[in-house]
């Protein structure tokens, strides 16, 4: 009950403060599978695949904290694994689908990344069939929601002209 959700919300009060406490605390509220939607495994798995305050990296455990964080509705969660699985590393390899997957369930979830990530899945074919069409509205929509990523997007040199044309074409609503 009330106390058990609690355990999520001291791993957030002590993370600026002491991160091994913020561990436990995360740690307690996923042992008692707390319903707080995916949040103290998507942090758990932050800390871990970045070894926050001394925490070692275990990059094993943050993909499964990142897995569960997934199922139980986490759309940075999901943002994490379509990021992993479409730079690949020492503990997954490139799954491009699976990059695709993780990114669009961000995407429908209203997740910046996730927007920017689909724009990236469409526009190079990883994944998806390649369509420009969608990728200018995941990269425009990423815009609109603030990412910062999806701008580098466009200063890119080598942007196909067919994508250039599209965006062009939505941003002035012709």
């Amino acid at each position: 009950g009330g106390y058990v959700r609690a355990y999520s919300s001291l791993g957030y009060l002590h993370v600026s403060s002491d991160i091994k406490e913020a561990v436990r605390s995360y740690e307690r509220a996923v042992a008692e599978n707390v319903d707080d939607g995916g949040y103290s495994n998507t942090e758990l798995g932050e800390i871990y695949l970045q070894g926050y305050a001394g925490t070692p990296v275990d990059l094993k455990k943050a993909l499964q904290y990142f897995l569960k964080g997934y199922e139980q509705g986490s759309a940075k969660s999901a943002v994490e694994l379509s990021m992993i699985y479409s730079t690949g590393n020492n503990f997954a390899s490139v799954d491009y689908v699976k990059s695709f997957q993780y990114a669009s369930f961000a995407a429908k979830m209203g997740q910046p990344m996730g927007h920017y990530n689909v724009s990236l899945n469409y526009f190079y074919g990883q994944g998806t069939q390649r369509n420009y069409e969608r990728a200018a509205v995941h990269a425009l929509t990423a815009i609109s929601l603030g990412n910062d990523n999806a701008m580098q997007l466009f200063k890119l040199n080598s942007l196909a002209g067919e994508f250039v044309r599209i965006v062009q074409k939505k941003l002035v609503g012709v």
